[in-house]
């Protein structure tokens, strides 16, 4: 009688035993796939991350390129390097709705921003400036990024306009549906052209 109920304990331990035994392997598969997805997610978080800080300072060294051509005293200024009439003349405002572009092609691209539907078409200008149509083609010249055959950032373009109270979203005098172009006098904006310098716009793109 002792025999045998010593055999069924030993067989409920064992049984026991088997069941902790699956558990823990269980556990451990569980804990192993966690880890293998939790890497692939932080490599995939750490990818995106790359990608998007590099589009950000593509398109910023876009933007530093159009405000620093703006300036006169800069070596490829547009005055120095853009054919006769891409930016007004002395003392002319700059046209709301009449934007410039610097283009910046890789390799083969065609790089039409004045084109929408086009792979890199500026899509944005209709939104801010919906009564104006898009020049087609707008005044535009090469970056100088690439200039001495060495790769530059990898943006597409870089526009440069007027804007106007309607495009910016502002109202200072009262109607907020202006299209005239907008001023500021170091304190305020206003649409008094003798009150100060014009606010112009640049706006980049950079896709990688």
């Amino acid at each position: 009688m002792s025999a045998r109920n010593s055999i069924r304990r030993e067989r409920r331990e064992a049984g026991i035993a088997l069941l902790i035994s699956i558990f823990i392997l269980l556990l451990i598969s569980v804990v192993a796939i966690s880890l293998l997805v939790s890497s692939g997610t932080e490599s995939a978080i750490a990818g995106n991350y790359r990608a998007a800080t590099a589009v950000y300072y593509a398109a910023l060294a876009g933007l530093e390129e159009g405000r620093g051509r703006l300036s006169p005293k800069d070596p490829n200024s547009f005055k120095s390097t853009a054919p006769p009439g891409f930016l007004p003349a002395p003392g002319a405002p700059f046209a709301v709705g009449s934007p410039v572009y610097i283009i910046n092609p890789a390799g083969g691209e065609n790089v039409t921003p004045w084109d929408p539907p086009s792979t890199y078409g500026d899509r944005e200008f209709q939104t801010e400036f919906p009564t104006y149509a898009m020049p087609n083609p707008a005044p535009n010249v090469n970056s100088v990024s690439n200039a001495g055959g060495i790769q530059g950032p990898s943006y597409k373009w870089v526009r440069v306009n007027g804007v106007s109270e309607q495009s910016l979203i502002i109202n200072f005098d009262g109607n907020p549906n202006s299209t005239a172009p907008v001023y500021y006098d170091g304190t305020r904006f206003t649409n008094d052209p003798s009150s100060g310098n014009q606010v112009l716009e640049i706006t980049s793109l950079a896709v990688l």
